[in-house]
């Protein structure tokens, strides 16, 4: 199943090959950094918890799956266009319903699928002018049957993962940063994910593969974070990337897959 959302950083592109690693028998699959999902809902697990540190995000997961025919009534009054984008953008919804499908109908008409905020907190991304279908009713209501046996929460990712047992397995997708002083990458959230961030992921990874988990981390192409993960293999994965508005300027990038012992490594992405 295709993600409903679009999310800068989205795995889609190489959720196919990160199915290939999953084991048969897993217990519980774990996504603390869940963003679009689109290795959770291209796998489709018996038994998940997804979490993610944007409160909007989670709280329309949980919109998604618990209310998905009031989701989508107010969905179907949106079209798709300019005058109606600023409308719904410069919005204040008191409700969870609406709060929902603002995100989602923005998400889905903004320039790329970009969720950006200011420093006020307020989503700022222009108008995308893509003609996009706004939403489809019947896979609004696939995702929310794919929700409905999973437990979905917004925290730190050491919180979330904790639980975790042998034979759990627990993807990380970190927002992406370096070491750097100036990393190229796009700060999409309020919060940054800092390099002690980084450090604190690696520690937590080996933990969890210390604790029998299968760990897969996908990470930007920065070879000095391997140093936090001590025991792991890893895999170099390249494709172009999806950010600049002229696809003439969007250069190759490089990005890291981390894996932990027994996982069988994905073959080189193409694209």
């Amino acid at each position: 199943m295709k993600p409903l959302l679009r999310w800068a950083g989205g795995k889609q592109w190489i959720s196919e090959r990160l199915c290939r690693m999953v084991p048969d028998d897993i217990g519980t699959y774990y996504e603390p950094f869940a963003g679009g999902g689109s290795l959770f809902f291209r796998l489709l697990p018996d038994r998940a918890i997804l979490s993610d540190l944007n409160v909007q995000l989670m709280e329309a997961y949980r919109v998604m799956r618990d209310y998905p025919n009031r989701l989508a009534a107010v969905l179907g009054r949106w079209p798709n266009n300019e005058a109606t984008y600023y409308r719904v953008r410069n919005a204040n919804y008191s409700d969870r319903i609406n709060r929902a499908a603002q995100l989602i109908y923005l998400n889905r008409t903004c320039w790329n699928g970009l969720y950006r905020v200011n420093r006020s907190g307020k989503f700022n991304v222009p108008f995308g002018r893509n003609g996009r279908r706004v939403f489809d009713n019947g896979h609004l209501l696939n995702v929310s049957k794919s929700l409905q046996n999973v437990k979905l929460c917004c925290g730190d990712f050491a919180t979330v993962v904790g639980t975790a047992s042998a034979g759990d397995f627990v993807y990380l997708d970190p927002p992406y940063s370096t070491h750097r002083k100036r990393n190229g990458f796009i700060q999409y959230n309020e919060k940054i994910f800092s390099w002690n961030d980084q450090r604190r992921l690696g520690d937590i990874a080996v933990r969890l593969a210390d604790r029998g988990c299968h760990v897969v981390i996908t990470n930007v192409g920065y070879k000095p974070i391997l140093e936090f993960y001590p025991g792991f293999s890893h895999k170099e994965i390249s494709r172009s990337s999806v950010l600049a508005a002229d696809p003439s300027f969007r250069q190759p990038t490089t990005e890291l897959l981390i894996y932990s012992k027994g996982l069988c490594p994905i073959r080189q992405a193409q694209g």
